[in-house]
């Protein structure tokens, strides 16, 4: 997952935008077969990557220091 959180920096950083899918697509045997995906592997994650439609706001986000605990 660190591997896929790195990949979707980048592609933003590139002016990309990702989407990232788990669950129950990982075992459509459709999804599987269109990828090639034998039955003894198994799909972490789906990770799309492209041109966004549009560029959501960005969201509120608190400091840090308002969710930090520092315990002596």
């Amino acid at each position: 997952m660190m591997a896929i959180e790195n990949l979707s920096l980048l592609a933003v950083a590139m002016g990309l935008g990702t989407h990232i899918k788990t669950g129950a697509v990982m075992a459509d045997p459709s999804a599987r077969a269109v990828v090639g995906v034998r039955d003894d592997e198994r799909i972490v994650a789906i990770v799309n990557v492209g041109v966004p439609a549009e560029t959501p706001a960005p969201k509120p986000r608190g400091s840090a220091a308002s969710r930090t605990i520092w315990v002596d």
